[in-house]
């Protein structure tokens, strides 16, 4: 066995994980890898576990920056995400990386040039050695790529270019309506009292 993986939610949040890596042997040939909501700090126990092993991805799910990390992972907030980002990197050891796994979805499409800045100019702007990769997946289910109406496509074409990843995948998703994902969000913002449609202010009045 030589790669191991602990996906989230929030993998640290319980002990399974420890476990786990406690029993594995030739850890110094064998890569780890969490997805994690990064809410929690791992313990001094866990940190010194993970210096036996050969590398250490700690994959962050994350998919806006600020109030639209704060509304998209809710609760959540995006001061206590930088803050344990900054924590992170002083208190593992250099084995760790750090990567994000950014998911799209018919709200965030059209703000990636802000995550993809965040990414590659301030996440570990102190360790930039430690800075892992930066993956992209579609969201299953409410809020598609696939509701994400003509108008609002053209607006992502023009922003980023006929070219670009982003226009190129919006574009190849066959348009559905967004009725009920909107109806989900009005709920949700009932429910948590956020407000998606400023916070989204840009795309928000494609989906009436």
């Amino acid at each position: 066995m030589n790669y191991v993986k602990f996906g989230g939610g929030e993998p640290l949040m319980t002990d399974t994980h420890i476990r786990i890596i406690e029993k594995l042997k030739n850890k110094s040939d064998i890569e780890l890898q969490y997805t994690s909501n990064f809410s929690i700090m791992p313990s001094e126990e866990v940190v010194n576990l993970w210096k036996q092993f050969k590398v250490v991805k700690w994959m962050a799910s994350i998919d806006g920056v600020g109030d639209r990390f704060a509304l998209l992972r809710w609760p959540h907030t995006w001061n206590k995400l930088q803050s344990l980002t900054e924590r992170a990197i002083k208190e593992t050891p250099d084995n760790v990386v750090f990567g994000v796994e950014h998911t799209l979805n018919m709200l965030n499409a059209y703000y990636y040039d802000e995550m993809e800045d965040w990414f590659y100019n301030h996440f570990c702007k102190d360790a930039p050695q430690r800075r892992g990769v930066f993956n992209l997946h579609n969201v299953i289910g409410r809020l598609s790529l696939a509701e994400i109406p003509k108008e609002l496509r053209e607006k992502i074409a023009n922003k980023f270019g006929e070219d670009h990843l982003i226009t190129k995948t919006v574009q190849n998703e066959e348009i559905k309506d967004p009725k009920y994902s909107v109806q989900y969000l009005d709920l949700l913002d009932r429910q948590r009292s956020t407000t998606w449609r400023s916070v989204f202010a840009e795309v928000e009045n494609h989906y009436a």
